[in-house]
């Protein structure tokens, strides 16, 4: 390896003194990082090549992942299959995951969902909960595998003992509803905290709506209100919409129009209930101007989007509306808002 400042040094500098804790590389993150010394994409992927030529296997693995989706390199998923094939051969759990993806799915190489699981549990094994994460999914979906919502929670379970926050949810959601196992509002809450503490937005949601309605845990409003605010923050938009409904009632929080206003704006661009809320706001004046052509606008908006609340007020107000003329029939036969 040079050791002259070009890029040999700084892609040994990422991939050993930088290393990331995540099993996974992150490609563009990684290009990022060094473009910042002023390294370019093609000086970037020749460093990378020379130390996957001289045998790391982090760097096969970051060649791999070039070749897959055109980073620096033209798209091939033979070269990529054959690179992630080096990086294997030496155990790196990260190919040896992507590699099963590719099995899996049949890309660059003919589909084997048998060898796909093989390789996927090898990577389970090893403490990859991505790799537990599609081991769940096919046996969600029965892709590969016989369909069992039990074995699914079996490797979701697995992959959030990983501390895999996504993964946490998703048991927390699994226990609430009694998916693949027996229903349990105490667990639920018990894996939605995991998630949570982790920083994830649906956890943190869902763990919200649990203190919120005092199912698993004590209810507490202040509770309710603080989870809600981490999602929120975040850009969660049902998570922003709740905190305007506490601001607007004063619950967990002292009561503000004003405050309830602006979190209901901020979820309004995404959440139909939002724009609801908020269209009641604007009718009456409270914590917004008044005025009946915006309340109209969002009530018609919050309609259109399939919420059937907004449509009695939205005819109080506009008797000529008719849902026909909006997009509120199409909606509701499946269009394609959330």
């Amino acid at each position: 390896m040079g050791d002259d400042g070009g890029p040999p040094r700084l892609a040994h500098w990422f991939l050993n003194d930088g290393k990331r804790s995540e099993p996974f590389v992150e490609v563009q993150s990684l290009i990022d990082g060094l473009m910042r010394d002023g390294i370019t994409d093609e000086g970037l992927v020749s460093a990378i090549r020379i130390m996957a030529d001289e045998g790391d296997p982090d760097a096969q693995y970051v060649l791999g992942t070039a070749y897959q989706y055109g980073l620096g390199l033209e798209h091939s998923d033979e070269k990529s299959f054959e690179w992630y094939g080096r990086a294997v051969a030496q155990g790196h759990l990260p190919a040896i995951y992507d590699m099963a993806c590719f099995y899996l799915f049949g890309i660059g190489v003919r589909e084997s969902p048998e060898k796909a699981f093989e390789m996927l549990r090898r990577a389970s094994d090893g403490g990859l909960p991505e790799a537990s994460m599609q081991i769940a999914w096919m046996y969600g979906v029965g892709h590969g595998v016989e369909k069992s919502e039990t074995e699914s929670f079996k490797w979701t379970l697995k992959a959030a003992e990983q501390e895999d926050a996504g993964a946490q949810t998703d048991v927390g959601y699994m226990y609430g509803v009694g998916e693949g196992t027996g229903q349990s509002d105490e667990k639920a809450a018990e894996w939605y905290m995991k998630g949570a503490e982790q920083g994830h937005a649906v956890a943190q949601f869902n763990l919200g709506n649990m203190y919120y309605k005092g199912l698993g845990v004590e209810r507490s409003y202040e509770e309710a209100f603080g989870w809600f605010l981490k999602a929120a923050q975040q850009g969660h938009a049902k998570s922003q919409n709740n905190l305007g409904y506490m601001y607007e009632h004063g619950e967990g929080t002292e009561q503000s129009y004003e405050k309830a206003a602006e979190w209901y704006a901020k979820a309004a661009e995404q959440n139909a209930l939002a724009k609801y809320h908020l269209g009641c706001l604007y009718e009456v004046g409270k914590g917004v101007p008044q005025s009946v052509d915006k309340a109209k606008e969002l009530y018609a908006d919050s309609a259109e989007w399939g919420n059937e609340d907004a449509r009695r007020p939205m005819l109080r107000l506009d008797p000529e509306w008719k849902e026909e003329d909006s997009d509120y029939e199409r909606i509701r036969r499946g269009g394609d808002h959330d």
